[in-house]
């Protein structure tokens, strides 16, 4: 389900001007700052240098937040004791 709402996400991202932003934050940053090295921004720069496809750039971004997503879970879980985990439904009973 993450997977598919990754997916979404970024499609709604393109759709939304995603290319465009990237490239005006080139022209006024260029490409050295490190934030510019971020999930989205890497593989929309590359796609503009003719790397990816569009294709290709969605799969390398929804790829890259997965990865960081499952990064972030495994830190998380590594972090916090005590954790009521469940189902939406599960919780939902707990909570009310």
């Amino acid at each position: 389900m993450l997977r598919e709402r990754i997916v979404q996400r970024t499609l709604l991202m393109l759709k939304e001007g995603l290319i465009d932003e990237v490239v005006a934050l080139e022209k006024k940053y260029s490409r050295s700052p490190y934030c510019m090295k971020s999930i989205g921004i890497k593989e929309t720069l590359a796609y503009l240098d003719g790397q990816y496809t569009k294709a290709m750039l969605i799969e390398k971004i929804t790829t890259n937040t997965a990865r960081l997503a499952k990064r972030q879970t495994t830190f998380n879980q590594s972090q916090f004791q005590n954790v009521i985990k469940g189902s939406i439904e599960e919780l939902q009973m707990l909570l009310l």
